[in-house]
């Protein structure tokens, strides 16, 4: 991992966003971490990038894991009883 103020990379950036496909970059302000600059890898979607590093979403995940789901059974129940769905045995 690369550090260097904002500053520096303001002044020459360039080299700092190369340094990206090998390493994280972290910027410093006042001498202390400010951001992070990291490459997004190839074949990866800007919106799956974002969502890997989201606290926010990782939250969310861990909230839906931890939800008590609704037995197999009682979901057929419930779509049979809705013209829209239509579950077959099976």
């Amino acid at each position: 991992m690369k550090t260097i103020s904002v500053g520096e990379f303001r002044a020459h950036g360039n080299p700092y966003v190369a340094e990206t496909s090998k390493d994280d970059v972290v910027f410093t302000q006042d001498g202390r971490p400010y951001a992070i600059l990291k490459a997004i890898p190839a074949g990866i979607k800007l919106e799956g990038a974002f969502n890997e590093t989201s606290a926010r979403f990782r939250r969310m995940i861990q909230d839906r894991r931890e939800e008590r789901g609704i037995p197999w059974e009682e979901a057929k129940r419930w779509m049979n009883t809705h013209k829209s769905f239509v579950v077959k045995a099976g």
